[in-house]
This record gives C-alpha cells, sequence and structure tokens, in this order.
C-alpha cells in the first residue's frame, strides 16, 4: 500500500492536465458571432443646438444594394442604428429649414458602434452669405440703382401726356 498516495497524486495530476487541455467553453465561446455593427451620432445646428426630429438615411454604398434604413433624432438630437451589415455607407440628414448635409464613406465594422458628428446649415445662412458686399471693397454694397423718368424717345401718348419709364441703370465710379 506504498503506491496509494503515489497512484492518487498520479490521477488527481493526469485530471487536472486534461482539463487544462480540453477546458469546459465559456458563455461567451458558444454564442454566435455578431457580424454587425451600429451607427450612433449627434446633429446639431452650427450654434451646437441639438436638432430634434432629423430624418437620417443611412445609405449602402456598395453596387446593386438598395438598402436603406432611416432614423429620427431624438430630443437630444441624438440617434443610433442597430444591426447595420459591415460596409461602407453614406449618411444623408435633413431637417426643415435647413441645408441637406451628405457624409459619405462612413465605415461601419461588425462588434464596434461607429460615431458620427453632423452640423447642419440654416437655409438662410447661405441667403446670407449672397447679401455680403464685396470683399475687395472697390464696389460700392449697392452699385445699381432705380432710375425713374421721361424719356424723350417715349413721346407723347395718344392722350397728350408722356410716357414714364423705370429703367435700372449701371453707377459707374470710374471717372
Amino acid at each position: 500500500m506504498k503506491h496509494g498516495p503515489i497512484l492518487c497524486f498520479g490521477l488527481v495530476l493526469a485530471f487536472s492536465v486534461g482539463v487544462c487541455l480540453n477546458p469546459v467553453p465559456s458563455a461567451a465561446q458558444t454564442s454566435p458571432k455578431q457580424t454587425s455593427g451600429i451607427l450612433s451620432g449627434v446633429v446639431r445646428d452650427s450654434s451646437g443646438t441639438p436638432q430634434l426630429g432629423a430624418n437620417v438615411e443611412v445609405l449602402s454604398e456598395v453596387p446593386g444594394v438598395f438598402n436603406t434604413r432611416h432614423f429620427l433624432t431624438n430630443t437630444e438630437g441624438v440617434f443610433r442604428g442597430e444591426n447595420l451589415a459591415p460596409g461602407v455607407y453614406t449618411v444623408r440628414v435633413t431637417l426643415a429649414g435647413f441645408l441637406p448635409v451628405l457624409e459619405r464613406h462612413v465605415k461601419i465594422a461588425s462588434n464596434l458602434t461607429t460615431v458620427v458628428r453632423i452640423e447642419l446649415e440654416s437655409m438662410f445662412a447661405s441667403i446670407e452669405q449672397l447679401r455680403r458686399p464685396p470683399v475687395n471693397g472697390a464696389a460700392e454694397a449697392e452699385d445699381w440703382k432705380w432710375s425713374c423718368g421721361l424719356r424723350p424717345e417715349c413721346g407723347p401718348s395718344s392722350n397728350g401726356t408722356r410716357k414714364k419709364r423705370i429703367r435700372l441703370q449701371r453707377w459707374c465710379s470710374t471717372p
């Protein structure tokens, strides 16, 4: 019976080596791999105010794939799209009173969250850019004037009065 403790030690050693070489799979290893990604983002205006109700469209850039997903922003201007197939997408954001925004080549990877930040510009801001005075300062801000006057070539009308014409004149600043 001298071999009893040695035999017991050998059995314990063999069992522990067997367990180490063939581990029991954990719950994370047995679950299927996630093959989709998440797109999340925030939509704000040029002053940083979150925009509620912006329409966010996510369009696949893969030729022949016409999969479009639609999302709306919440009160914090945040949207979140889950279960997107990995690939490259275009994100289009629209909201009344703002110019549409396209964010191209947004890459979605599996098991990751891609975050985009969208800044909307007011339609009225683009009109303000048209009303700006010239940068060089050489021309007057208002170099077109309306002129109202009698033109001698118009001649008298049938009732004996002269015709009055309104015309647009260009005022030149050169001598």
